[in-house]
């Protein structure tokens, strides 16, 4: 099989800046380790969201993987106490915008439907804000 290259979020670089050295280097080593087999014994894929997550001692790496790119992207590690917290504010926006998505399928008003794909459209482009 074929290595798989590594991504890191930018968010990634700020959760290893507040680890220590120990915990850090064996973090570092698992996630190379992924570049050979990036489901290895013990994932775990989160529900809700198409990323896995794997254990370091007390720390969590949150990850997606791109099988047709042959690529991982790390988007978060922390402490186990922290790092679902932080992951639920994420799945909670998700669900929210997939929800939209739908309802505007189930439209059958095409005015309506233009009103709700808008903001949609303006979130998968960047533009759009988070709501409360």
């Amino acid at each position: 099989m074929a290595a798989y290259k590594i991504y890191f979020r930018k968010s990634v670089l700020k959760d290893l800046e507040k680890i220590h050295k120990h915990d850090l280097k064996r973090i570092i080593s698992r996630i190379e380790a992924l570049a050979d087999d990036p489901r290895p014994p013990g994932v775990e894929k989160i529900s809700g969201l198409d990323r896995y997550r794997i254990r370091q001692g007390n720390y969590r790496i949150i990850y997606s993987i791109q099988d047709n790119e042959l690529t991982i992207w790390v988007v978060k590690i922390g402490h186990r106490r922290d790092i679902y917290r932080k992951l639920e504010k994420d799945k909670s926006f998700r669900k929210v915008h997939e929800s939209l998505k739908e309802t505007s399928y189930l439209l059958k008003s095409p005015r309506n439907a233009r009103r709700l794909l808008e903001p949609i459209k303006e979130f998968e482009e960047g533009r759009g804000t988070e709501a409360d």
